[in-house]
């Protein structure tokens, strides 16, 4: 049972400590409503309001976090989105690569060994372009617009054995 004060009988716990303490017995101890309020030492009135406030509150609590959820999550789509076009881009660019040969040599006509300059072959190869690169940023942006609920609604066509579902709404089909 919580400690009384002897000015104003209230609880020393505040009023958040309680309400946390009655939310805790009820979800994690799965205590009925009478048996917090005597271990509190409050009416059964006192725990369903406290324990309506506590719900309230962490309704809110977790609606914030969820919208911050939402928009942390949308700026690692919208990132991973914006790399995979750049990659993309670059991969539509030409592909230049260039060879160097060092360390050759021929032998003169006196029998001498002869080094020769490097040889430097270039060459440029046009690119298509990575449709992978393309994919994955569709795919993230497509995780937003699901993120965001943006998406149209999907069609669905429900059968049973290759036939339309019939509903009948309103009647009853043991009369006809």
């Amino acid at each position: 049972m919580a400690e009384q004060t002897a000015d104003r009988g209230e609880p020393q716990e505040t009023r958040a400590e309680l309400e946390r303490r009655a939310w805790e017995l009820r979800v994690t101890h799965c205590w009925k409503t009478q048996a917090i309020a005597d271990e509190l030492g409050v009416s059964r009135s006192t725990v369903c309001r406290m324990l309506r406030q506590e719900n309230e509150r962490l309704a809110r609590e977790f609606r914030d976090q969820r919208e911050a959820l939402r928009v942390e999550q949308t700026e690692q789509h919208m990132a991973i989105a914006e790399q995979a076009l750049t990659a993309w881009q670059r991969s539509l660019q030409a592909a230049e690569t260039t060879t160097v040969t060092g360390g050759r040599a021929a032998v003169s006509r006196g029998g001498d060994l002869v080094p020769l300059p490097d040889q430097v072959v270039q060459q440029r190869r046009e690119q298509t372009g990575d449709a992978a690169l393309l994919g994955k940023a569709l795919e993230a942006l497509a995780a937003i617009r699901a993120l965001w609920g943006l998406d149209a609604p999907k069609r669905q066509d429900i059968t049973t054995a290759g036939e339309p579902v019939k509903a009948y709404i309103g009647i009853d089909l043991d009369a006809v």
